[in-house]
């Protein structure tokens, strides 16, 4: 390729504003089935092991399977602590695949991942950071994009240098989401800090944080390129909808049933009754969360085991069986 048509290969440029997020044991291959009908400019897979990928992990190896035999723009997300993994990662997947991009984690702070200096715990060594980078991006074929925090702590913000490591290595695009790693997921994310990295970085910037409903889409979409939502698809499966019919469209109970059964479905189809019904447990708990009697109903739906009864107790939702009390 010319040196055009390389700068166009590696440039990072969708459809649309949305992206949905990469959350654990979430955004599995149902999970974004049920979503790209919504025709969002990009979805990411769950969280990778570099590492898994490396040994060839069955189950590493189908996750990675699932999100590149898609037929909708997928980012690869993997993580890990060190360069030669990374490297050995990505020479596999671009090898046998041909996803979107492949993103390096940095920024995920659950303790699984941070013990083993992988994730956010990344933020506290930007030179390691810098030697990650400088590797991967001169064997990468494919796109390479990153996904930070703020930093470790409020004392160490340092994601500016972070994302000026990655401008100086061909890096295609920054996500930022703006909490530090201590935070977690607590209080406010603070996109002010999206905004000043918008200002001082010349790669596209994707926004992530907090994005519950299309006023926060409206308000906060101004800073950034892109932006990232992941919580709020859990309480409002119709939000990607929602965001671009610029508000217009709004769902009522039969659409938030019907999307329910919908998933309860792909998930039984891909994992089986058994373990597809306890999966679909958890979301049903996140989308009854603003309905009349929505503790009685996530109760029972903790108590359900068929695909069968799960499709009757959401069937019964503004007419419960049981007492409002």
């Amino acid at each position: 390729m010319c040196d055009r048509q390389i700068a166009e290969h590696f440039e990072f440029k969708l459809k649309n504003k949305i992206i949905t997020a990469p959350l654990a044991g979430i955004s599995d291959r149902p999970f974004r089935d049920l979503h790209s009908e919504f025709l969002p400019g990009l979805l990411y897979s769950e969280l990778i092991s570099a590492e898994a990928l490396i040994r060839k992990n069955q189950k590493t190896l189908k996750m990675l399977d699932d999100a590149c035999g898609s037929d909708y723009p997928v980012t690869v997300q993997i993580f890990g602590a060190e360069p030669g993994q990374f490297k050995n990662a990505i020479e596999y997947i671009q090898t046998h695949y041909n996803p979107f991009a492949i993103d390096i984690n940095m920024g995920c702070p659950v303790k699984k991942i941070v013990k083993n200096g992988a994730g956010a715990a990344l933020m506290k060594k930007p030179e390691l950071i810098k030697k990650i980078l400088e590797t991967i991006c001169k064997i990468a074929k494919l796109r390479i994009t990153i996904k930070i925090r703020l930093g470790w702590n409020n004392d160490s913000i340092n994601y500016l240098e972070i994302a000026k490591i990655a401008e100086n290595t061909n890096v295609s695009a920054i996500a930022l989401h703006c909490r530090t790693a201590v935070q977690m997921y607590s209080g406010k994310g603070d996109w002010h800090y999206v905004k000043i990295l918008k200002d001082n970085c010349k790669l596209p910037i994707i926004g992530n944080g907090d994005i519950l409903n299309y006023d926060d889409y409206l308000e906060k979409s101004r800073f950034c390129d892109y932006v990232m939502i992941g919580r709020g698809l859990l309480y409002n499966p119709f939000l990607i909808k929602e965001i671009l019919s610029a508000g217009e469209y709004k769902h009522n109970i039969t659409d938030l049933k019907n999307i329910m059964k919908k998933h309860l479905k792909l998930l039984v189809d891909y994992y089986g009754e058994i373990i597809g019904v306890k999966h679909f447990r958890k979301f049903f708990g996140w989308y009854v969360k603003s309905i009349a009697n929505a503790k009685k109903f996530r109760e029972a739906g903790f108590r359900v085991s068929k695909f069968q009864d799960f499709v009757l107790l959401i069937e019964e939702i503004y007419t419960p069986t049981f007492p409002d009390n």
